[in-house]
């Protein structure tokens, strides 16, 4: 995957919502938000959406009664609404100021006005131009019935012109989620998007100062890292279009997510990045394995200004550790400070061809069972038996060290792929350790003309040769740009035959009746101009939720809130 997209994207909902908290208060406000495109709206689906998919999720996670309830609470709390539309909120701005105006809709607005009063403990006053004021004692707020909906501002101008449908501005927010937001970047006027830029720069420069010191040896490399970092945000705040993040239920799949969605201004270098995360092919499907606790799937190509920059960051690292190992008193003689550095030397060498061809294509798996672990990783490189020559010069300078294990070189070969394995003895005193891994822990290296994978666990050979055959079947397939799965019955399994707690011991009992429906899925796919990264949540993991709530609900009856 491309870490740096990454990064970028998991920033843009910190660097978006400061957008809106550093700007000042308005003084006055006129504009509607049919006059400006918002920069940012809050969408809520109708009460009737949002009661169905909270009995889903009641009766998902079997806590049904707890669905019921709130339910109950939502109706009591929402008289005089009307039940079959969207709420929401938008925010435009107006020069540098934003303003912010909620909506609700009402069948009967006499009625919402009575509950309010009641609750509050107050009335409405008027305020004019058919805005009615509530008294507050940090701030008031501005209340106005129009068109069979009740809009909210902290400012009674605010209030003037509000638009006769407001859910236009939702754009469709609220048919697809129960509950979103949507940034608008290019929406948030230059001005402020320059003083986030010039706020980054500064708090970088003296973060660095006060971090590093001059004679630091890894000075410059760190400073340039942090110059790409600082860059790449800054590329984010200019270039990015959208950023969405909603919450919703899919009753046909019987699960819950989550999207967090970021689109590129179209004609950026951002938007040229997003689009090279579509059409993606892999050769490596074969680590997501059946009944993996836990299997990642990564594939993604570099523009040629990305594999440059990361060309030149792999030389820094280069130049650094050669210098490094120059320094090392703990090599005993040149000959083999010289064999080390060609080991290193030569790997690097793979890892600049590989980032040349500019495409990563991989991904890695955990299995878990009879209390034992087991692991495999591996992925395209540019070299293969460049990388093996590494392996054993590195084995060659370490072997006579006296608690080195023995390497076995050419064990066994399949499908073009050569095996190597060892044997690391896991030390008696490690208690824990042993009774996770044994008592020896078995290591394969796999290296083929164009892959490499490594190993551990019981047969990781064998292990290797599944992932192999699993690839081969769906060799050159479809790909998505990254794609996590974590199963959580054989993590509870596993953690059950670890630890004797009887809290772990009935959640993995609860969850070992899900039917495979117990993962949490973690998945990028590219969307026009952009990707959406979405957290997907199977009914058996809520199940499980609500067997948790269960527990510790009786353990606190039954022992107090010291539980």
């Amino acid at each position: 995957m491309n870490y740096r997209l990454i990064n970028r994207f998991l920033a843009s909902a910190a660097l978006a919502a400061v957008a809106l908290l550093v700007v000042p208060r308005p003084a006055s406000a006129q504009q509607a938000a049919g006059d400006t495109k918002p920069v940012a709206v809050l969408s809520v689906a109708s009460i009737n959406e949002i009661t169905k998919d909270i009995s889903f999720l009641s009766k998902a996670a079997d806590v049904a009664d707890l669905g019921g309830i709130a339910n109950l609470m939502i109706i009591g709390f929402t008289q005089g609404v009307d039940t079959s539309r969207p709420a929401g909120m938008y925010i435009v701005m107006e020069g540098a100021a934003p303003k912010g105006v909620g909506f609700v809709p009402v069948t009967d607005f006499a009625t919402v006005r009575r509950q309010i009063e009641e609750g509050l403990n107050t009335e409405l006053q008027d305020a004019g131009n058919g805005v009615l004021r509530l008294a507050q004692e940090d701030r008031d707020v501005y209340v106005k019935p129009q068109d069979g909906w009740m809009f909210v501002s902290d400012r009674a101008e605010n209030l003037g012109g509000v638009p006769k449908d407001p859910t236009v501005v939702l754009d469709g927010l609220h048919q697809t989620y129960d509950v979103a937001l949507r940034i608008n970047a290019r929406n948030v006027p230059a001005e402020i998007r320059d003083m986030l830029v010039t706020q980054m720069k500064a708090g970088f420069a003296r973060g660095f100062e006060q971090g590093l010191d001059e004679d630091q040896p890894n000075r410059e490399l760190t400073e340039e890292l942090g110059r790409n970092m600082i860059q790449s945000y800054v590329s984010l705040i200019e270039e990015t279009d959208q950023l969405t993040l909603g919450w919703a239920i899919d009753n046909e799949a019987k699960a819950t997510y989550v999207d967090v969605k970021l689109t590129a201004v179209a004609g950026t270098e951002l938007a040229q990045q997003m689009a090279l995360l579509k059409n993606l092919r892999s050769n490596f499907r074969g680590f997501e394995l059946p009944n993996a606790a836990a299997t990642l799937s990564l594939s993604s190509k570099m523009r040629a200004a990305e594999i440059q920059q990361t060309l030149a960051m792999l030389k820094g690292l280069r130049e650094q550790a050669m210098e490094q190992l120059d320094q090392n008193t703990d090599i005993p003689d040149e000959t083999t400070r010289q064999a080390i550095k060609d080991a290193y030397g030569t790997a690097m060498d793979v890892v600049e061809k590989t980032v040349a061809d500019g495409k990563v294509d991989g991904g890695a798996a955990v299995l878990l069972g009879s209390g034992k672990v087991r692991f495999v990783a591996g992925g395209g490189v540019a070299d293969g038996p460049a990388l093996e020559r590494a392996f054993r010069k590195l084995v060659d300078v370490a072997k006579n060290e006296p608690e080195f294990p023995q390497v076995n070189f050419n064990v066994d070969k399949y499908q073009q792929v050569t095996f190597h394995t060892m044997s690391v003895a896991v030390p008696e005193n490690e208690a824990e350790a042993r009774k996770v891994l044994g008592e020896k822990l078995d290591m394969a290296l796999g290296v083929g003309a164009h892959s490499f994978y490594v190993a551990f666990g019981e047969n990781s050979v064998g292990l290797v040769k599944q992932v192999i055959d699993g690839s081969a079947s769906q060799a050159d397939a479809d790909a998505a740009p990254m794609k996590l799965s974590i199963a959580l019955a054989p993590l509870l399994q596993f953690a059950k035959a670890m630890d004797e707690n009887a809290l772990i011991g009935a959640l993995a009992d609860a969850i070992s009746n899900a039917a495979g429906r117990d993962h949490i899925l973690v998945t990028a796919q590219p969307i026009e101009r952009g990707v959406n990264y979405r957290l997907n949540v199977e009914d058996g993991v809520l199940k499980l939720i609500g067997q948790g709530i269960k527990l510790m609900t009786g353990a606190q009856q039954q022992f107090g809130n010291d539980f």
